[in-house]
């Protein structure tokens, strides 16, 4: 698809999220990615088989070996930039919890307004 085809795509998508005030506040700036023309992506994309999220979420969630998984790969909605975003709050706030930084936790749950998935 072309450049202004998928940006319309896009704002199409945007829109029945959020409504028609994207179109008003759309300004015309926008850059694009597409990952599909991107030679170097060609490993970029990992989709688990069927039972493979179960098998593997329940150590996503884990401090082991002073490593915590985060990226997108490791939210139950894989594959979302909010997903993204989602696990690294949960990734550092699990490394304040294991260091013994709870307030500070908190504050981070509460500032993002996360407390409603990050249980700390």
């Amino acid at each position: 698809m072309s450049k202004q085809e998928h940006v319309a795509r896009v704002l199409e998508y945007i829109q029945e999220l959020h409504g028609f005030i994207v179109l008003e506040q759309y300004t015309g700036n926008y850059a694009r990615k597409c990952w599909n023309l991107d030679p170097a992506a060609g490993a970029a994309w990992a989709d688990p088989s069927a039972g493979q999220r179960t098998l593997f979420i329940p150590s996503y969630l884990k401090y082991a070996q002073g490593l915590v998984h985060m990226g997108e790969h490791t939210d139950i909605k894989q594959s979302w930039i909010s997903s993204a975003l989602h696990s690294a709050l949960r990734g550092v706030a699990m490394l304040l919890v294991e260091h013994g930084y709870i307030s500070e936790a908190r504050q981070l749950a509460r500032h993002w307004n996360a407390t409603s998935w990050l249980w700390i």
